[in-house]
């Protein structure tokens, strides 16, 4: 009797430090994911956010596969529990898809206490997200054209123009016409144009009451 209180003694300190030391690897590998989502999200159509929800995601599904663990009855208790969950948020790119399964992945791999393995296998996956972000996403953003056409008073001191360079926008005047309202339309084509500078500009031409359109070729 004294050495079977002995043993789970044993199992329950090994268990803690195994728990601590997965949570510990969770946190580190969820903070990586945070700061690697926050850097995607300013070249590609991420939710506002989602790094936030991320950061949490891989420590919560650990922790859920490491009470679970090999018992038949905690496991159809949790089925059970997630069949009552409801998802009311559309996932608006396959990229937010591949970062949640990412999250998803981490958490089951330290779960089951396949620490290295889990951390091989993000670290990896952390490096192929930033090689297609840099080589392969932009190639093909910079072959997408947008179309700025702009209307404002002939007299008016804003500078389109001036603004763009600002925002360091490849741009080309293809326009400039004036009509019989002493307005002055101008069609500019953009080019270097990512997300965070689109919405700066939009910001800027509704802030000055510019009659604008914005339309990607």
């Amino acid at each position: 009797m004294k050495d079977l209180i002995e043993n789970q003694e044993i199992l329950s300190n090994s268990s803690y430090s195994v728990l601590i030391a997965a949570l510990a690897l969770s946190i580190l590998l969820s903070k990586i994911l945070f700061h690697l989502t926050k850097k995607l999200s300013k070249e590609l159509e991420i939710t506002p956010g989602i790094e936030k929800t991320l950061f949490f995601l891989p420590p919560i599904v650990m922790s859920i596969i490491f009470f679970v663990g090999s018992s038949l009855s905690l496991s159809i208790g949790l089925l059970g529990s997630l069949s009552i969950i409801r998802f009311r948020t559309a996932i608006k790119s396959s990229m937010e898809l591949v970062l949640i399964l990412t999250a998803i992945m981490i958490g089951i791999g330290l779960g089951s206490q396949n620490f290295i393995l889990t951390t091989i296998s993000s670290l990896f996956i952390f490096s192929m997200l930033l090689t297609f972000t840099k080589f392969f996403y932009k190639k093909t953003q910079e072959s997408e054209k947008f179309y700025l056409s702009c209307q404002q008073e002939q007299d008016s001191k804003i500078k389109v123009d001036e603004y763009l360079n600002k925002l360091q926008v490849e741009f080309k005047l293809n326009s400039v016409q004036n009509d019989t309202d002493k307005n002055l339309k101008s069609l500019y084509e953009l080019v270097d144009l990512d997300k965070e500078k689109t919405e700066l500009l939009i910001g800027e031409l509704r802030e000055r009451n510019i009659i604008f359109s914005l339309n990607k070729s």
